[in-house]
């Protein structure tokens, strides 16, 4: 939690990250939300826009989005590719906090911080 950017608001795969930072969960359930986009692709289609241009000051996540096990995980849980891609396009990894992967947005400051074990 130390590691996010204090302002809010933060997306999170875990919605319990934002709630013990202080802040209101932008997704309860992202695995319902790539459920419900497979068939409606324009209902993530404004999270999508905002995450290309790194429009939230952190997205926190549970997988490393260039792991190799990571497609399979956002391509079948979590999400969805369409999503993941997005945040490929507009944030860089710049932190692995235990479980957590901590993105920033591309045009943020480019210090990288690696703490805990990789999850």
């Amino acid at each position: 939690l130390a590691a996010l950017p204090s302002s809010a608001p933060v997306v999170s795969e875990d919605p319990l990250v934002p709630l013990l930072a202080g802040t209101s969960p932008l997704l309860l359930d992202p695995f319902a939300l790539r459920v419900a986009s497979e068939g409606r692709p324009a209902l993530s289609a404004p999270l999508a826009a905002a995450l290309r241009r790194g429009a939230f000051p952190a997205v926190v996540l549970l997988s490393d989005v260039d792991a190799p096990e990571a497609e399979a995980w956002y391509a079948r849980g979590n999400l969805g590719l369409p999503l993941v891609a997005a945040i490929r396009h507009g944030y860089r990894p710049a932190g692995s906090f235990g479980r957590y992967r901590l993105y920033l947005p591309r045009d943020g400051p480019r210090d990288v911080a690696r703490v805990g074990g990789a999850g």
